[in-house]
C-alpha cells in the first residue's frame, strides 16, 4: 500500500464502479447524467456515448500509424459499454475543439486557476530532476526539453494524442481561427 497520490494505478474496473456510484447517487443512468452535466450544458449536441447509424460520417474517425509504416489506417468505432465510465464518449471535431477551447483558452467556464490546476502534474513532483512524464487532471504530461506537452494517452487505438503528437486540432487565440488535422 502507498499513501494517496504517491503512485498512479489506473483501473478500468474502478472507473466502471465510479459510474455505478454516480448512477446510484444521482438516480439517473450514468450516460444521461454525464451528457446533461457536460456536453448538453455546453450546447454540444454531437457528443454521445453510443452513436447510431444516423451519425455515420459526422463523427471523427480514429486513425493509427501501423508499426514500421508511413501511412494512416482508420480504426473502427467500438462499442464497449462496460467501460462507458472510462471515457467512452465519441464526438465530432467541432465538439472536441469546443472542449479543447474551454480547457486551453481564457473563458468563464474554466477560470485560469482551474485550468492551471488541470494542467499541473499531480502524481509526481515536477521539480525533481529528470522527470519525463506524469499526470494532471485528465492529461498525460510529458517533458520535452523545457516544454511540458499535454495529451491523452488513450487505450483505444486512434482515440488519443499520445505524448502530444497528433492533436485533434490547433487553437488560435481567436476562436474563429481553428486548424483541424494532424
Amino acid at each position: 500500500m502507498s499513501p494517496p497520490t504517491a503512485h498512479l494505478k489506473y483501473s478500468n474496473t474502478a472507473y466502471s464502479m465510479l459510474g455505478l456510484v454516480i448512477q446510484a447517487v444521482s438516480g439517473m443512468p450514468y450516460e444521461a447524467f454525464v451528457l446533461q452535466r457536460i456536453p448538453r450544458s455546453l450546447n454540444m449536441e454531437d457528443t454521445m456515448f453510443h452513436p447510431g447509424p444516423e451519425h455515420a460520417g459526422r463523427l471523427a474517425d480514429g486513425h493509427i500509424v501501423p508499426p514500421y509504416e508511413r501511412r494512416f489506417e482508420r480504426t473502427p468505432q467500438q462499442d464497449l459499454r462496460a467501460y462507458t465510465p472510462c471515457g467512452m464518449l465519441v464526438s465530432t471535431p467541432t465538439d472536441v475543439l469546443e472542449i479543447a477551447r474551454i480547457q486551453w483558452t481564457e473563458n468563464d467556464l474554466a477560470p485560469e486557476a482551474t485550468r492551471r490546476e488541470m494542467h499541473r502534474v499531480h502524481l509526481m513532483d515536477p521539480d525533481l530532476p529528470g522527470w519525463q512524464s506524469g499526470y494532471g487532471l485528465g492529461w498525460r504530461l510529458t517533458r520535452a526539453g523545457d516544454r511540458v506537452i499535454a495529451g491523452h494517452s488513450d487505450s483505444i487505438p486512434g482515440s488519443g494524442t499520445r505524448d502530444g503528437q497528433g492533436a485533434p486540432g490547433v487553437l488560435h487565440h481567436d476562436p474563429a481561427h481553428v486548424c483541424l488535422g494532424q
